[in-house]
């Protein structure tokens, strides 16, 4: 996933307690308490004695911060496998820019934790990629999507038309019965008979506070005009106000005004829907509402998932968030602790209050 890589090789402070346990060869203590201790003694063992030499290569790789620092640390790296298609594209971006400036990336599989699912016949050096799905691999059906929403019938492969969206079926060898993916594909060709597809998004990913079905590829390219230096967000419908129901985007803006970062919003989501622009105009929708959110919450929510069952391998972050639990933690996160609740001295008023309700 692009986004953990972005995430890992991006991060200076990472990166320098990286570099001092390798010259150390001992494991950082925050690392090592998450991993937990089996696994954090077979990574000491991997580190060895410490290497003091490479560990100031890797210092010297940081540098400033200037792009490129994966090039500088690993000088023979041929490329990056990433997927840099459809709901990655902005994370891919951020990577070329930064980290990974000058390493080609290139997405050569479309697989899932169900098995793989096709294969990049001429994969691009930007990520970019057509996968031609394998068909002894598994069944596939496919669900007509329009205007975000699947139909209720399937189509085989042999019926798809080029350039509609589908949301993809399987049927597999594991024991899988026509159980729907969630990943909503793009026909775009042919290999002799097999369909070639582009990944475009997770389903589920449609805003939809009137009717407009604002789409994920909608929203990402209005947050893409409208908050440029924004890779990662969540959308939440808002209907506390059930006369205008609207959005709230949670993104960190990095000090930037959310309310003019709003208005910007507003105003790329209008372009890219006319539908909304409608409801907008009739004030049917109400505008967005921008929430700075730190990127660290984000950090925690993915944790959050993992710990609930996400595979690390194949967790794609939402653009939609409908898990209340989730919002929340991302609201809660940045705020200050609650001020510790001090205890009455006994022989006070309040002391002796305490006491009675816990014996009596």
């Amino acid at each position: 996933m692009p986004a953990r890589l972005v995430g890992l090789l991006g991060d200076p402070a990472f990166n320098a307690r990286v570099a001092a346990d390798v010259e150390s060869g001992t494991l950082d203590a925050a690392v090592a308490a998450v991993v937990g201790p089996a696994l954090a003694a077979e990574l000491e063992a991997a580190l060895g004695p410490g290497d003091a030499a490479r560990a100031g290569e890797i210092r010297a790789a940081l540098g400033d911060g200037a792009a490129g620092f994966a090039l500088r640390l690993w000088p023979k790296l041929k490329l990056i496998l990433a997927n840099a298609t459809g709901a990655f594209e902005p994370h891919a971006r951020r990577l070329r820019a930064g980290a990974g400036a000058g390493v080609p990336i290139r997405s050569t599989i479309l697989a899932a934790s169900e098995g793989l699912m096709g294969v990049s016949l001429e994969p691009r050096d930007d990520g970019e990629a057509a996968y031609c799905l394998v068909p002894r691999a598994m069944v596939f059906e496919f669900l007509p999507v329009v205007d975000g929403e699947a139909g209720e019938e399937t189509v085989l492969a042999g019926e798809l038309e080029a350039g509609a969206d589908y949301e993809l079926v399987v049927t597999t060898l594991g024991g899988l019965c026509r159980y729907r993916l969630g990943d909503v594909v793009r026909a775009v060709g042919r290999h002799g008979g097999a369909p070639l597809v582009e990944f475009r998004y997770r389903a589920g990913q449609v805003l939809n506070a009137r009717g407009e079905k604002t789409s994920e590829a909608q929203l990402q390219a209005a947050v893409d005009r409208a908050l440029p230096d924004v890779a990662v967000f969540a959308a939440v419908e808002r209907a506390d106000d059930v006369e205008a129901p609207g959005y709230d985007l949670l993104a960190p803006l990095g000090g930037g005004d959310p309310g003019a970062a709003a208005d910007r919003l507003d105003a790329a989501l209008r372009e890219e829907n006319p539908v909304y622009a409608t409801w907008r105009d009739k004030g049917a929708i109400a505008p967005p509402v921008v929430v700075d959110v730190s990127a660290a919450a984000f950090e925690a929510l993915r944790r959050k998932q993992l710990d609930e069952g996400a595979s690390p391998q194949q967790l794609k972050g939402s653009r939609v968030l409908r898990n209340d639990a989730h919002v929340q933690l991302l609201l809660d996160h940045d705020l200050p602790p609650p001020p510790p609740v001090e205890e009455p001295l006994p022989g006070t008023l309040g002391g002796v209050a305490n006491w009675t309700r816990k014996f009596f």
